[in-house]
């Protein structure tokens, strides 16, 4: 619980703090030009911004060590301090990426700082610890399972598994935003493949059991026909969701929208790869996983569902279009 407090909640709080001041101060513009790499930006602000916290945090792994050694085993140990270790790096990670994109966005710190520790406060709550650290509780000798994609697996290695592939998106999400900060344009690439990451992570927890009781209570879901029809449905609503989030999240500047249009104007798919606003990106992949969901359903449910779906999912997207274009025309319309 130490470390939990000194890392995870007063280290995001450091790490998000050592950009905002840069910001409130008016020395971003100068560390931009200086040279540094976006890796070594990233690493000075969650290392070297919170080093107090990790100093702090390394004396209480200190005394949790020896005292875990008499309740856990070797390999337990380990997967704890793997698993604390992790949690402090997402949630600085996650507190730094928070606090970049709301200044790429709004261009002034106001109270960002204290909207993103709050949300950073809610995530890792004392209460969720005992959850969110299954190794602490592995000398009682059972093991709990958990499926995922009609497989059991071991809670504990899924969980830790879970998080630091999330912790390895967050740094790249980070590296990424502070690209764009130093005004590089990089395809979106990374995007996409943390995107049909999220999407099949999510719709794992769809399981052939959820979905045949789930006509059981509500018959009109039949006409998925599926699971796998489900599932993909499941990850339209993914990547459509991220959509509705970037479009309010992300920065809103007139250039790289002409941009963009003089790019599909003159059809340069190279450039207009370059850097594309993320909403669309996912919009765009949210209409793919639709069609894919369509044609899974092919063969699978009769025409009347296959309409029914069809017609289901149309609407969503276009309703989706018509939001998206209320954002656009609040943000350029004047």
């Amino acid at each position: 619980y130490g470390f939990i407090g000194a890392t995870v909640l007063w280290g995001a709080r450091l790490a998000s703090q050592s950009l905002s001041e840069e910001f409130a101060d008016g020395t971003w513009d100068g560390q931009r030009t200086s040279g540094l790499s976006a890796w070594e930006m990233c690493t000075g602000k969650i290392f070297g911004g919170a080093a107090f916290a990790w100093y702090i945090g390394g004396w209480f792994l200190l005394l949790f060590i020896p005292a875990a050694l008499s309740t856990l085993g070797p390999v337990e140990l380990l997967k704890a301090v793997i698993g604390l270790i992790l949690i402090a790096l997402f949630a600085q990670a996650l507190s730094l990426l928070s606090t970049l994109i709301a200044w790429r966005r709004l261009r002034r710190v106001s109270d960002s700082r204290r909207r993103w520790l709050s949300l950073v406060l809610l995530l890792f709550a004392f209460q969720a610890i005992n959850r969110a650290l299954p190794w602490l509780n592995a000398g009682n000798g059972e093991i709990s399972l958990l499926i995922w994609f009609d497989r059991p697996w071991p809670y504990a290695d899924f969980l830790l598994a879970s998080l630091a592939l999330f912790t390895g998106w967050t740094l790249l999400g980070v590296h990424r935003a502070m690209r764009a900060e130093l005004q590089f344009r990089d395809p979106p690439w990374t995007w996409i493949a943390f995107l049909l990451f999220l999407q099949v992570y999510v719709v794992g927890w769809i399981g052939s059991a959820l979905f045949d009781n789930s006509i059981a209570q509500h018959p009109a879901l039949a006409a998925f026909g599926s699971v796998a029809v489900l599932r993909l449905v499941a990850a339209t609503l993914v990547a459509l969701l991220l959509a509705y989030i970037f479009v309010f999240a992300e920065a809103k500047e007139r250039l790289p929208y002409e941009r963009l249009l003089a790019e599909l104007r003159t059809r340069r798919l190279d450039r207009l790869l370059a850097a594309p606003p993320l909403w669309l990106v996912n919009a765009l992949l949210a209409a793919a996983t639709s069609l894919l969901a369509i044609a899974a359903a092919v063969g699978d449910t009769d025409v009347a569902g296959l309409i029914v779906l069809g017609t289901g999912l149309l609407a969503m997207l276009l309703f989706a279009v018509r939001d998206f274009a209320v954002v656009l025309w609040c943000n350029f319309g004047p």
